[in-house]
């Protein structure tokens, strides 16, 4: 199935429906104590600011791309993570710029993520 996620390489086919998993309702349930531990999560104020900072950059960026900043595909996200990538050229710059997909990715609508499988191959 073609989604908002969908990354096509040159000479690849469209996926098919009979291509995605069979999910059931066991799939889309949490124990009590991971749905606590969810009920819990909060950002220290440090981070916070971090994260408005990097949404800021990342909505600049896609505006100077002519891409949507939110919600973003998975293609803007992963375009975005290599331009991180590049502009840092040092050793830290993969752990870097993956901070700053992390503020990015929380600040998209929860069915509206972009997919994080193919921004972990850059």
């Amino acid at each position: 199935m073609v989604d908002r996620h969908t990354i096509l390489h040159p000479g690849q086919g469209l996926p098919t429906e009979s291509d995605q998993p069979r999910y059931t309702e066991r799939d889309l349930y949490v124990s009590e104590q991971t749905a606590e531990r969810l009920g819990n999560q909060s950002a220290p104020r440090n981070a916070s600011a971090n994260y408005l900072s990097q949404r800021d950059k990342f909505a600049a960026w896609c505006a100077d791309a002519g891409r949507v900043a939110r919600p973003c595909t998975t293609a803007t996200y992963v375009e975005y993570l290599a331009y991180l990538i590049e502009l840092g050229r040092s050793p830290n710059a993969v752990n870097a710029a993956m901070s700053a997909m992390s503020a990015i990715r929380t600040w998209m609508p929860e069915d509206l993520k972009p997919g994080t499988r193919q921004a972990r191959a850059c």
